[in-house]
Order: structure tokens, then C-alpha cells, then sequence
């Protein structure tokens, strides 16, 4: 079943589209027990218990929360989230849709401007260094190129 948030949005009266960065926070970092990289899995669950469980942050420059939403129902093509969470834990796109409601909150934060979200999107990977932000943001290295390998196999 494919939901098309946006135009249920849109049916809302008062729905406004608002830019915005959102948190994407782990309700239970146990779930990662069974990914095989043990290395990766240290890195990963070390990095959520310094950062109060922040696994990604992201931003919806249009719309915040048709963003958000598309990490937990969407297109792994078009989710940074997604594509690492499916290579991390070997799901299809299904399985890993459960996996993301039973295991992830999003919380979003609306802006005025969408360069307001972005500076705020900036300076929460800088400080809280989220996993699975894989830009180079100041993230750990480590992670970042155990995910390369993982995302891109030869």
C-alpha cells in the first residue's frame, strides 16, 4: 500500500507546508543487535547513547513533514536514512517500514525560511554528530566509510 502524505495533507484545512529540520531518534538502540558488522554496530550504538539516541537529522526545505514522513513510509532512493538503515540491518522496503515505526520517533521543529532550517540542521550534526548523517559533517570517520563500503559494494 503506497500513502501519498502530501495530498492527505493537503485535504487538511488548515495545512500549511512549513520548512523545517526534524531528529530522528531511537526508541530503543537494542534494535541494532543484529547487525552483523560488530564494529559498526559499537560505533553506531556508542554514538547514540553520547547523543541522547539522535540517529539522523534532516531537513525539509519545502515541507518539513512530508519529509519526515518519507523516512518512515517512502522511497530508500530518496532517503539518506533509509538506504543506510536497509544496508545496516538487510531489509526490503517493507520490512524495514515496520522496523522504522517500531524503532524511530521524528520529531519536527517548523522554520520561517528554509535557510533557517538548514543553519539549524547544520548546527545539530555538528553538535549531536548523529550515525547516520554520512556527509561529512564532522561525523566519525569510521562510520562513514564502514557505510561507503556497505552502500556501495563492488
Amino acid at each position: 500500500m503506497c500513502i501519498d502524505i502530501k495530498s492527505v495533507l493537503e485535504k487538511c484545512e488548515e495545512y500549511t507546508p512549513l520548512p523545517g529540520y526534524y531528529f530522528c531518534v531511537m526508541s530503543n538502540f537494542y534494535a541494532f543487535n543484529n547487525i552483523e558488522n560488530s564494529e559498526l554496530k559499537e560505533l553506531v550504538v556508542d554514538r547514540l547513547k553520547q547523543n541522547g539516541n539522535i540517529l539522523y537529522v534532516g531537513i525539509g526545505k519545502d515541507d518539513v513533514r512530508v519529509r519526515a514522513f518519507n523516512h518512515v513510509l517512502g522511497n530508500s532512493l530518496n532517503s539518506t536514512l533509509r538506504k543506510s538503515l536497509s544496508v545496516i540491518l538487510k531489509k526490503d522496503k517493507q520490512k524495514l517500514s515496520e522496523w522504522i515505526k517500531s524503532n524511530i520517533k521524528i520529531l519536527y521543529i517548523t522554520c520561517k525560511t528554509g535557510k533557517e532550517a538548514e543553519s539549524a540542521e547544520d548546527t545539530y550534526i555538528e553538535k549531536l554528530k548523529p550515525p547516520l548523517n554520512l556527509i561529512p559533517r564532522g561525523n566519525n570517520p569510521r562510520i562513514e566509510k564502514i557505510m561507503e563500503i556497505l552502500r556501495n559494494p563492488k
